[in-house]
């Protein structure tokens, strides 16, 4: 098991499955960059958005796409 799949099963419930746990724990870590250098905010979202779009962006489709069904 990968570094990151170990930090996730041990920071969110078993029950909850990777993709999401990935998407929570990456837009908190920007939540967090965001409040504690508001100057690096911009840099903080695009880093963000990069990563789900190369790492999450099919889950995010499925979200979205059950939101709207």
């Amino acid at each position: 098991m990968d570094p990151t799949s170990t930090i996730i099963h041990l920071t969110y419930p078993k029950d909850m499955d990777d993709e999401r746990t990935m998407l929570m724990l990456t837009t908190l870590l920007a939540k967090r960059g965001a409040e504690h250098t508001p100057t690096l905010l911009r840099d903080v979202f695009h880093t963000t958005v990069s990563f789900i779009d190369q790492n999450l962006l099919t889950y995010v489709r499925h979200l979205v796409r059950n939101e709207m069904d």
